[in-house]
């Protein structure tokens, strides 16, 4: 712990200076600082374990606590926050700097919608902690599968069956697919964007031979009209080259419906000049 000569423990310059250095040097500081909310509130800003040292008049002076709380949400952990955990006023200031705050809220508290909804626009992981009945809000689960489609994962068998909500997942990863209600599934809007989600690690463009469907992850997946496939001169262009929806590049094909993906990629071959020249119109484009 830094030294602090007696005659600068009653200065507050001094004192702040010290507590950025290390937080515990507050421990020394004159009573006349620890009752000082102007003080107390610039070291909060340096430490929130600060608090606890505070004078007693202060941590009783709600308005002096909610400031606290607003300076920084983790002062809730500290002894005198604790009383703040059923106060609807701090939580929502908490909440708004931190999800995580929603989890030390009191029970009654994980049902109001005002807080959570707060909470799930600082990130969609506070619906871990909310009140289950907000799993089939609407509103709450969009906002929440905007920021990641994993929200899905909270949202009510009624969510999944709305395509919106579907939609909002799939643009992000075509994982999301596996959330939509059977009904869903065979939906033309919910195979597009399945098909052309997120091409960023791995694409693959598949040619639709016939009305045969292929198999991508056991789910079935629609024709999809994109600009005419044209073929390279050269047959060495690496596999991200081959995610181009407009025009598809390089059009490969997998000789059974089960081979799926770059673990099976020694299964993929380009299609003949043939086979190209003849299904060129429509080609179905899979994002990994």
């Amino acid at each position: 712990m830094p030294e602090v000569p007696l005659e600068h423990r009653g200065d507050a310059d001094e004192m702040l200076k010290a507590i950025g250095q290390r937080w515990e040097t507050i421990r020394v500081a004159a009573p006349t600082l620890l009752a000082d909310e102007s003080f107390m509130l610039s070291s909060l800003g340096l430490a929130w374990e600060t608090l606890d040292f505070a004078a007693a008049e202060l941590k009783d002076n709600r308005v002096f606590m909610l400031s606290a709380v607003k300076r920084d949400w983790r002062t809730l952990f500290s002894t005198p926050g604790l009383c703040l955990r059923s106060d609807r006023e701090a939580m929502l200031a908490a909440v708004s700097q931190s999800w995580l705050a929603l989890e030390l809220a009191e029970e009654n508290l994980r049902a109001d919608r005002e807080l959570v909804s707060a909470a799930v626009c600082v990130d969609w992981w506070a619906l871990e902690y909310a009140a289950p009945e907000f799993w089939s809000d609407r509103e709450i689960i969009l906002d929440a599968v905007r920021q990641d489609w994993h929200a899905l994962y909270y949202a009510a068998d009624a969510l999944l069956e709305d395509p919106e909500v579907i939609l909002e997942g799939l643009k992000q990863s075509t994982e999301a697919y596996e959330y939509a209600a059977p009904i869903l599934k065979e939906r033309p809007d919910i195979l597009q964007t399945f098909a052309t989600s997120r091409c960023n690690d791995k694409c693959w463009a598949l040619d639709e031979l016939g009305k045969n469907l292929f198999t991508f992850a056991e789910a079935r997946v629609c024709k999809f009209e994109v600009a005419k496939a044209q073929r390279s001169d050269s047959s060495s262009r690496p596999a991200s080259r081959m995610c181009s929806n407009s025009p598809v590049d390089y059009v490969w094909r997998c000789d059974t419906p089960s081979c799926i993906g770059p673990s099976s990629a020694s299964s993929w071959r380009p299609l003949s000049d043939k086979q190209l020249s003849n299904h060129t119109d429509s080609v179905a484009v899979l994002g990994g």
